[in-house]
């Protein structure tokens, strides 16, 4: 992450939480593989099987293509793919706060809390 001086810029800043970009994140989530198939499969409304199958579709894609990928065999657009990848990775109780958190770090930059 390159180092930025808050006092420097114009605008309020709060920065993504961790060290990864978030799609990453979210595509890393399909470790626990049976949770996450099940999960994202009833988010989707779809079966495990086009879980599957999109997910073998985009194995190697660049994180940056990889949930517009994924939509283009999954069939729901890019916006629910990731909605559902979002909401099985807040299932994990400290992913909750880590959202929490960040969202409370962006209302006290903007001086909204």
């Amino acid at each position: 992450r390159a180092v930025v001086k808050r006092e420097a810029l114009k605008w309020p800043v709060a920065f993504l939480p961790g060290e990864n970009a978030p799609e990453q994140i979210l595509i890393d989530i399909g470790a626990d593989e049976h949770e996450f198939l099940a999960g994202l499969a009833g988010e989707l409304g779809v079966t495990e099987a086009v879980i599957r199958m999109a997910l073998g579709h985009v194995a190697g894609v660049d994180h940056h293509d990889y949930f517009r990928e994924f939509a283009n065999v999954a069939r729901p657009d890019v916006a629910n793919v990731l909605r559902g990848f979002v909401r099985v990775w807040l299932r994990d109780p400290a992913n909750e706060v880590t959202a929490v958190n960040f969202i409370k770090a962006i209302r006290e930059a903007t001086g909204l809390e």
